[in-house]
């Protein structure tokens, strides 16, 4: 039955790839199947971690081989494909070719876990290229280290499918948020390690991963998130739960207040307390178009299918509920000022994982995968393409000859 399901989702994803491919041709965005190829041949790559058995060698060749295609691939692109590729990968690079020994790493004022990434490259490489090769290969490892994770008790997603929506909402962005993706993919690690109860391995990847980036201390009401799962009163569970999203509805429309206070005492850089603060030159904007409307009805209705037929947990259940909702909650603050709507992202990918665990449910209906597919095929195209948020489109890299 695991090969069938495994075989169906392979095909599905490698269709709705090609949809994809077929529609960026329509609307005249030729230069668009170059990320549609790598989604293509991706997903190939990872094929063998779906048909071969959990943790045999032909299991770890496929997420080995796969994990490298990614890493080198986006790594190797141009400087300027992303906007902060010219902003800090070679001031990193240059301090980190600068230590000589502990003192000196602890001396340094930046993210220390950064900076650790750009002092491994220098090791390899005088070139701050290979920063962004290890960078994308970091980020991709600990992605597949969660799914790994998530399928340790049982089968529980599809690879072929947590990687197309993987590509689909994070390749562009890990090419441009390097730092904070560094992050959320270590936390995506993290949330895995809860869903399995290792709270403790997932305590000390959120303490390590605030050294790549301070946004990362959203992450931490996951962990109280969590606590409440386990409450056996639902009701009780439930108006905790309902009392917790107002506060933290009520936070977001005091952003101005909190963020100051947040630099004041260490927690945030004051660097994004000034960037992003009252005086921020930064627009805000309405970040709740049609598209992603849908996007959020699509995936409670998700959740509420996947209750309905037993597929998740009553605890799963809860958390997927809350997870989403907090996405939901902290996308407002792009009504304040728009970057600061990343601090969102770290539940987003959460979801991401829900997402490919949900579509493994038989019973799910067909206009419901369907329709969730397309939305996200959609959210790529304007967001990554149209928008070209983050300055990733088109891919270029001349060492590849793209």
């Amino acid at each position: 039955m695991a090969d069938i399901l495994s075989s169906k989702s392979f095909i599905q994803n490698i269709l709705y790839c090609i949809l994809a491919s077929v529609f960026v041709l329509a609307v005249g965005e030729i230069d668009a199947l170059t990320y549609t190829i790598i989604f293509g041949m991706s997903i190939i790559l990872i094929s063998g971690a779906d048909f071969n058995k959990y943790c045999s060698r032909s299991y770890y060749l496929s997420l080995f081989v796969c994990i490298a295609f990614i890493g080198f691939i986006i790594g190797l692109r141009d400087f300027g494909v992303g906007t902060d590729t010219d902003v800090y990968i070679r001031s990193f690079f240059y301090e980190a070719q600068r230590i000589h020994d502990i003192d000196s790493f602890w001396d340094y004022s930046g993210d220390l876990g950064f900076l650790f990434l750009a002092f491994l490259a220098s090791l390899f490489s005088d070139d701050a290229q290979s920063l962004l090769v290890i960078v994308e290969l970091w980020i991709c490892l600990f992605t597949f280290a969660a799914v790994h994770e998530i399928n340790k008790n049982g089968k529980r997603a599809e690879w072929s499918t947590l990687l197309f929506f993987w590509l689909l909402t994070a390749l562009n962005v890990s090419m441009n948020w390097m730092r904070q993706f560094c992050a959320i993919a270590m936390l995506m690690l993290a949330f895995a390690y809860l869903l399995n109860g290792k709270w403790k391995k997932a305590v000390i990847i959120q303490v390590v991963s605030f050294f790549f980036h301070s946004s990362s201390i959203v992450f931490a009401p996951v962990f109280f998130v969590y606590y409440l799962s386990k409450w056996e009163n639902v009701k009780l569970r439930n108006i905790y739960t309902v009392g917790f999203l107002v506060f933290t509805l009520f936070l977001t429309s005091q952003v101005f207040v909190v963020l100051p206070l947040l630099a004041r005492y260490g927690i945030i850089s004051e660097l994004y307390s000034d960037r992003y603060g009252a005086d921020s030159k930064y627009e805000a904007v309405n970040v709740f178009g049609v598209s992603i409307i849908t996007i959020y009805i699509l995936i409670y209705a998700l959740i509420y299918y996947s209750n309905k037929t037993n597929y998740l947990s009553n605890k799963d259940v809860y958390m997927a509920y809350t997870i989403h909702s907090m996405w939901i909650v902290l996308r407002l603050l792009a009504l304040f000022v728009i970057y600061l709507a990343r601090v969102s992202e770290y539940y987003f990918y959460l979801d991401i994982l829900f997402i490919a665990i949900m579509l493994r449910n038989k019973k799910t209906p067909v206009w419901l995968k369907g329709g969730i597919y397309i939305c996200f095929i959609y959210y790529w195209y304007r967001t990554c393409i149209v928008a070209n948020s983050g300055d990733t489109y088109p891919f270029e890299s001349q060492i590849l000859g793209i």
